[in-house]
């Protein structure tokens, strides 16, 4: 009877041990399942070579690694700053709560009207899908989503306070690298200026094999200051608009009258291949309160302007510019001409 017992008793030793080890496997394995829903961060943002965000608006962006550059899927080159931070933001973002089940259904709802879908790839493979929503109450965290995921999670980045979803937009104007013209000054032929106001100040820049032809808006030539020439068309490489206008902004609607006034200035620069880009500039009418401080034409905005960048494949982007920022390309006959 004591040998029955004491085999009973080591029997149910070992179930219970089995039992506990078989728990822990599983419970293992539900950890893991569980980790597996709200890991979206990846690793080796080294091997991304293509990604897609997209709205409900309905927009699209597709951004696409070209060697050590990315670029739009219309073959734009992107900004970098936006690029490297959304390449920070899939390395670095975690989890940061689970979301309490009273409030999941509004959580996916909201997620479901204006969320944003974000697709991931290393070369062909899919390597990351999901939505991300809008902010927490405490607008510390962003609410996302793997595609067929089974809930959404509070995701953030350790050390940021803020929320994420401003890093993922779906308009590819925003993306795109703010560079008016980016022409390397020694593949550029030639360049026209027209000032509207100020006709006199009007040129046009040839380079030739042995200098640069100077011309005036009547025809007449002059001698063109090599070295000043040179530093002038090294600027047509470097400047950049403020920003691109968008549907939502007022001007937006009003384009046809802005494009029936007459102009400020147009820089139009051509490359030795025949490609040309063309800048086109409005003035900004200036507010009333402060127009008798203005002295820039008595009654327009001293600092900015309205534009459109053109070019001879019809492409046309209109966005708002610096005459600060412009400042390396406005030039005028007599600052051109030799001494």
């Amino acid at each position: 009877m004591k040998g029955m017992a004491k085999f009973v008793g080591v029997a149910v030793a070992l179930l219970m041990l089995l039992w506990i080890v078989w728990n822990l496997f599983n419970k293992k394995d539900d950890l893991e399942r569980l980790k597996k829903d709200y890991t979206i961060h990846i690793e080796d943002t080294a091997s991304i070579t293509r990604i897609i965000i997209s709205d409900k608006t309905p927009q699209s962006v597709t951004l696409v690694r070209d060697g050590n550059v990315w670029r739009t899927g219309s073959g734009e080159l992107t900004r970098k700053d936006a690029i490297e931070t959304l390449l920070e933001t899939l390395y670095r973002v975690r989890l940061k709560n689970f979301v309490p089940e009273s409030a999941r259904d509004n959580v996916l709802k909201r997620m479901a009207s204006a969320g944003k879908e974000v697709k991931v790839y290393a070369g062909n493979k899919l390597i990351r899908h999901f939505y991300v929503g809008t902010e927490t109450m405490d607008e510390m965290g962003t609410y996302m989503m793997l595609k067929n995921g089974k809930n959404p999670y509070a995701m953030f980045i350790p050390g940021f306070n803020g929320f994420l979803s401003t890093r993922f937009f779906a308009n590819e104007a925003l993306w795109i690298k703010k560079i008016i013209w980016g022409f390397d000054n020694l593949e550029i032929s030639k360049v026209k200026y027209v000032n509207y106001d100020q006709p006199q100040e009007s040129f046009e820049l040839v380079v030739k094999e042995d200098g640069f032809l100077l011309t005036d808006r009547t025809g007449k030539t002059a001698v063109a200051d090599t070295i000043k020439s040179a530093v002038y068309l090294g600027g047509f490489r470097v400047v950049e608009y403020e920003g691109v206008i968008l549907p939502q902004d007022p001007i937006y609607n009003r384009q046809d009258s802005l494009k029936a006034s007459v102009p400020a200035f147009e820089i139009t620069v051509w490359k030795s291949n025949g490609y040309w880009r063309k800048l086109t500039t409005y003035h900004i009418k200036a507010s009333e309160e402060s127009e008798e401080f203005y002295t820039n034409l008595g009654k327009y905005d001293p600092d900015r302007l309205h534009a459109y960048i053109t070019d001879q494949t019809g492409k046309e982007r209109f966005v708002l510019v610096q005459y600060y920022g412009l400042a390396p390309v406005l030039r005028t006959f007599n600052d051109l001409k030799k001494s």
